[in-house]
């Protein structure tokens, strides 16, 4: 019994002096690799260098993989185009001390390492424990390598591995799929950094986009779902002049893993190995869900999941396609940009930033300098920060249709749209729409109450008041027939119009006709929705105020607003119903001067009452009157435009708010004191019938004639 445990335990050790001898980690330009012989393992035995055969092909490749895996897992192929059809396959340092170069039988080169750096003494060739093949002088020690493996991935993304580009040489750094499990060449499915504009990654089908992941926002890619998923590894991003790339580094750095572009399953997945199970896991991978499909809803779609259907258009576009299913086509915008200053920005917050491919960036700049420089271009249809660490920095812009955008959980950045001005109360200009919504619902109501009070006032004083008797009728028939009459005026001899008046001992009252307030209410009414009109209304591009009818609107709106002041004056002045009617009348201007200015102190009517606004009044009106059509595409800002062209800088419309403040103070002032009014309808009525009294010297005034 002993001696058969002394041979098992012999046995052992001579298999691991066997294993440790031919357990080495470089060779240098004497040695080499041949199929069926030594291999390359890491100091730390986590990886192995080989020749190896995929699944049930015959083929021989030179390859990497996990060492300690029972099942061959390989992260890296050196000849994956041209195979080896035997295994007479050798791996080797070329005599002068160049590239690795991999043989055949026939001594025909089948791979070589790309490198046109040469060694200043021997070289060797080493694999190391992050599972990078390298390619160095023998005498350095540092991370400067003539060649590695990491620069030319297959499709396997290891811990520190970078996956973008080297901006000096040119050297993109990317991953391909397999063709099919036992065939490791080149598949459809690429994984690659786009470089042009704001960085993003993409995956592509041959040359089709099949799946993007967003541009890299500072702290993680703006389609990601949440950051917080990233509890096992973290993601590194560097851009600078030299390099732009990624990398990923396992928090448990005992823990083997990697990205594998899986051709199978179409899918990018993060693997781990499991102890327990002896299984690599999926952790993580993308596509996730059908949202993630490349341009599904098209340009100005917004795919969520959540919905049904699961596209949807943006706020402020409608799908351009009748069908039902049909979204290849995407949205259209409601209402044209007008391509000047009176477009804006909507702000929208929860969305995977769009294509980045026709975008540009600037590191420098701020927000609002952002918004600025794409409101100055024309093709520019969006913006956002470029970083949102910090409370945001940098600036990036998307020119040309917004596409694969999609709905996520979180609202960690803000993506600024550009829109017309009629759709910019569709979202960060709601509050103006809401406040515009509760005017117009405000004046209709009270129109339809001024209608109701006067035609009420109106039978009541048909009812109720005795006819007045003209001192110039005689006859009872025509007595009779001027009772009867519907009409408001009384005419005499020529033509000339006067009053019909009710003299009472306590107060002089005027009668108040329907029509009156009829008028009142239409013209009110006539005005406010032709301003309102005006707001609204999109110009063309192409065409000038002149020429898309907006003077019309002007001219209307302004006749409008004259009719109004000349009939409410004439309501208050000339047909005065009574005390009562004055002192409510006193508190309604009151209510209104007081609800006037609480609501522009609070805040309310800010988005009304601010100097963007005016903008649209002001302007319009500026290139109408100088007779001249703004080049957008030449245009600077709009309130350095504004301030140019009419003089009225921010400051002075600030100025502005406060004298419409002190005007709604001096209104509730004069509201407190109802006898001014009064006192001023009785100097108007007292000059009016001036020459009533002195043609009739007998008529009894009382109400004059108590003063």
């Amino acid at each position: 019994m002993d001696i058969l445990s002394f041979l098992l335990i012999s046995l052992k050790l001579l298999f691991f002096f066997y294993e440790f001898a031919f357990a080495i980690d470089s060779i240098s330009s004497s040695e080499s690799i041949r199929d069926g012989g030594r291999t390359l393992v890491s100091v730390d035995g986590r990886f192995e260098l080989g020749f190896f055969s995929p699944g049930s092909s015959k083929n021989r490749y030179v390859g990497i993989w996990y060492k300690k895996v029972p099942d061959k897992t390989v992260v890296w192929v050196a000849n994956r185009i041209n195979p080896i059809n035997d295994s007479s396959g050798v791996l080797m340092i070329n005599s002068t001390g160049g590239p690795v170069v991999v043989m055949s039988q026939n001594r025909t080169v089948v791979w070589s390492a790309n490198s046109t750096k040469k060694g200043k003494s021997s070289v060797v060739l080493q694999l190391l424990n992050s599972g990078n093949l390298v390619l160095r002088d023998e005498q350095s020690s540092g991370g400067s390598y003539l060649w590695q493996s990491f620069d030319y991935p297959c499709d396997t993304l290891l811990p520190d591995m970078k996956f973008g580009w080297d901006l000096k040489t040119g050297l993109e750094r990317s991953l391909s799929s397999w063709k099919r499990p036992d065939d490791p060449s080149p598949g459809d499915f690429t994984w690659g950094v786009q470089l042009k504009g704001n960085t993003d990654v993409f995956m592509w089908k041959g040359s089709n986009k099949f799946f993007r992941r967003g541009p890299w926002n500072g702290i993680t890619y703006s389609g990601a779902i949440d950051s917080s998923h990233h509890s096992i590894f973290e993601v590194n991003f560097v851009n600078n002049e030299d390099e732009l790339y990624y990398t990923f580094k396992m928090i448990d750095k005992s823990m083997f893993s990697m990205f594998v572009l899986n051709k199978t399953r179409s899918l990018l997945e993060l693997l781990t190995w499991s102890q327990t199970t002896q299984n690599w896991n999926v952790y993580s991978y993308v596509p996730r869900d059908q949202c993630d499909s490349y341009g599904l809803c098209g340009v100005y779609g917004n795919c969520i999941t959540t919905q049904l259907p699961i596209c949807q258009c943006l706020e402020g576009f409608k799908p351009k396609s009748t069908e039902y299913r049909d979204w290849s086509q995407g949205c259209v915008r409601n209402k044209a940009l007008n391509y000047s200053k009176l477009d804006g920005f909507i702000k929208f917050n929860g969305l995977k930033l769009p294509d980045a491919t026709n975008s540009w960036v600037n590191k420098s700049m701020n927000l609002e300098q952002c918004r600025v420089k794409c409101l100055e271009n024309t093709s520019c249809m969006a913006y956002s920060n470029l970083d949102i660490r910090g409370g945001g920095s940098g600036c990036a812009m998307w020119f040309d249709d917004l596409i694969d955008i999609k709905q996520l959980s979180n609202d960690v950045q803000d993506l600024f749209i550009r829109m017309s001005a009629s759709e910019l109360g569709t979202k960060e200009g709601r509050k103006m729409k809401i406040v515009v919504i509760v005017i117009t619902t405000t004046a209709a109501v009270a129109g339809v109450l001024m209608l109701i009070v006067g035609y009420y006032i109106y039978k009541r004083r048909t009812n109720l008041d005795p006819p007045f008797v003209d001192p110039r009728i005689r006859s009872g028939q025509e007595l009779k027939k001027r009772n009867k009459s519907k009409e408001k005026f009384e005419f005499d001899e020529n033509n000339g119009q006067i009053f019909r008046l009710k003299l009472d001992d306590a107060h002089l009252q005027s009668r108040i006709y329907f029509k009156e307030y009829c008028n009142s209410f239409i013209y009110s009414f006539v005005a406010f929705s032709f301003l309102l009109l005006y707001i609204y209304l999109d110009g063309s591009r192409d065409s000038g105020i002149l020429s898309n009818g907006v003077v019309v609107v002007i001219v209307l709106g302004f006749v409008s607003l004259c009719k109004v002041l000349i009939v409410l004056a004439r309501v208050s002045f000339e047909k005065s119903a009574s005390m009562r009617s004055e002192k409510q009348l006193s508190a309604i201007i009151g209510v209104l001067g007081f609800l006037s200015g609480f609501l522009i102190c609070s805040g309310v009517l800010s988005s009304v009452l601010d100097f963007d606004f005016a903008l649209l009044w002001i302007n319009p009106l500026d290139e109408m009157l100088l007779n001249k059509n703004v080049d957008s595409s030449k245009e600077a800002n709009s309130a350095i435009s504004l301030v140019g062209n009419v003089g009225l800088s921010p400051e002075d419309f600030a100025k502005l708010r406060l004298s419409c403040l002190l005007l709604s103070g001096v209104i509730q002032i004069v509201a407190l004191r109802p006898n001014l009014q009064m006192h001023l309808n009785k100097a108007v009525l007292s000059c009016s019938y001036a020459v009533v009294r002195t043609a009739n010297p007998g008529t009894s005034l009382p109400w004059l004639d108590s003063n």
